[in-house]
């Protein structure tokens, strides 16, 4: 987790049915947001006006419409990615351009 990087995670409830690839991607993905929507949670206490929507970034989320779904759902809010691809890159550059005196 973000907040104990010494923890680890598990898997648990495997059975013959449920044991092939996709339901252990979806457990992945779903566990990915499960702790931001946690945290997400814990900081609704200090906002001015709940969102009304979420923003996200990132090649995982833009090019993965299953990992938006359990977003969309698991907080209850419409998704929208940023306008700029490579998030990052970007991020890097204004940071780069604002240390230059």
């Amino acid at each position: 987790t973000r907040r104990n990087p010494l923890l680890r995670g598990s898997i648990r409830n495997l059975t013959i049915d449920n044991l092939t690839p996709a339901h252990l991607v979806v457990g992945f993905l779903e566990g990915t947001v499960a702790e931001l929507q946690q945290l997400y949670e814990e900081m609704k206490s200090v906002l001015l006006k709940e969102p009304d929507f979420l923003v996200g970034s990132g090649n995982g989320l833009r090019k993965n419409r299953i990992w938006r779904d359990i977003t969309e759902d698991m907080f209850g809010m419409q998704l929208q990615m940023t306008a700029n691809l490579e998030e990052a890159a970007c991020g890097a550059a204004v940071f780069a351009s604002n240390s230059i005196k």
